[in-house]
C-alpha cells in the first residue's frame, strides 16, 4: 500500500492502524478526524510528508515515530493544542517544523533525535514545553528556535537559542 486517503467522515482511528507499513508514502486525512493515535503511523519508513489538516486536536504517543523519510510535516488545522511525546521521535529526514500558535503542549522527547532538523518556528506567546527534559533533545543541527517578539519565556520545550521569527524569514499576523 502506498497510499491512503482516510475519508471525511472519518472522526477516529485504531491504535498502531497503520504501523510497520513500510510501502507507505503519502496519507491525505479526513477533515472530520480528530486525533492521530498512538503508533499511528510507527516505522512507516517510506512515508515523505504530512499535512495535519481539519480538526484534529492532538498528536497521539509515538504516531509518526521512525518515520525515517519524512520530510514534510504541516500543521493546517488551527483545532491542533497537543503534540504527545515521541510523536516524531527519530525522523531523521525532518528539516523544518513550524508550530501554529494554538500549540498549548509538546510532550518529552516529541522531536528528538531529528539529526537533520535544522529550523522550528513557534508563533504562540507561552513555551507549550511541559517536560523539564525537553522535546528537541540530539537534533545536532537546531540552532535556534525563532519566536515571536512577543513570547513570554526564555526556552521553548528545553531550548534556550530563540530568535525572533523576523531574523527567520517568518512573519507574524495577528487579528
Amino acid at each position: 500500500m502506498k497510499s491512503v486517503v482516510i475519508p471525511d467522515t472519518v472522526v477516529s482511528m485504531g491504535y498502531q492502524v497503520f504501523q510497520y507499513c513500510s510501502s507507505l508514502e503519502s496519507v491525505k486525512l479526513g477533515k472530520s478526524l480528530k486525533s492521530i493515535p498512538d503508533s499511528a503511523f510507527y516505522q512507516c519508513s517510506s512515508l515523505q510528508s504530512i499535512n495535519i489538516t481539519g480538526n484534529v486536536i492532538s498528536i497521539e504517543k509515538s504516531a509518526f515515530q521512525e518515520c525515517t523519510s519524512l520530510k514534510s510535516v504541516s500543521f493546517s488545522s488551527s483545532h491542533l493544542t497537543t503534540i504527545d511525546s515521541y510523536a516524531f521521535y527519530s525522523c531523521s529526514s525532518l528539516p523544518r517544523v513550524d508550530f501554529p500558535a494554538s500549540i498549548s503542549s509538546i510532550g518529552r522527547s516529541a522531536f528528538d533525535f531529528n539529526s537533520n532538523l535544522e529550523l522550528v518556528s513557534y508563533k504562540g506567546e507561552t513555551d507549550p514545553g511541559k517536560d523539564e527534559f525537553g522535546s528537541f533533545n540530539w537534533c545536532p543541527k537546531l540552532s535556534a528556535v525563532c519566536v515571536p517578539s512577543e513570547y513570554k519565556s526564555d526556552s521553548f520545550c528545553g531550548q534556550k537559542q530563540l530568535a525572533p521569527l523576523s531574523k527567520c524569514g517568518i512573519s507574524v499576523s495577528r487579528p
